[in-house]
């Protein structure tokens, strides 16, 4: 007779893990890729202010992009991950909007092509900010 036993396998169970749904994957995506492109590990590491200041005529002005290229303040970096996610979610409902049976396609696509088209307007502007002469002839 042995001091350990064997133990029986048959026996033993294994947990099963339930497949999580397609919206919850889905808002997990969108809240990751938020935190990626919103530049999280940056503002921790980093720490840059949320937000500027530049004199103007003796007076404080308040100043959310910040000139420098590669540097950001921390509004500015997470109001252009808002940005990003609108374009994400809007190329997802245009995508939803092609699938056939669907009633609403129509507001679909065009919610979707307004979120891209929103998102992109914004963040040219922001790019525009950042670097004055950018697309210009």
């Amino acid at each position: 007779m042995s001091l350990i036993a064997r133990p029986n396998f048959a026996t033993l169970a294994f947990p099963t893990l339930k497949r999580p749904s397609k919206k919850l994957l889905l808002i997990a995506f969108v809240v990751v890729f938020f935190l990626v492109t919103g530049s999280t590990v940056y503002n921790i590491i980093i720490s840059p202010p949320s937000i500027g200041s530049e004199n103007v005529g003796g007076k404080q002005k308040p100043v959310t992009v910040m000139k420098r290229l590669n540097a950001a303040y921390i509004i500015e970096s997470y109001t252009a991950s808002t940005m990003f996610c609108l374009c994400a979610l809007g190329i997802v409902l245009v995508y939803l909007s092609m699938k056939p049976d669907q009633e609403n396609a129509s507001f679909l696509l065009t919610a979707g092509a307004m979120m891209c088209l929103i998102g992109f307007s914004v963040l040219m502007v922001f790019l525009k900010i950042k670097v004055p002469g950018y697309l210009k002839r």
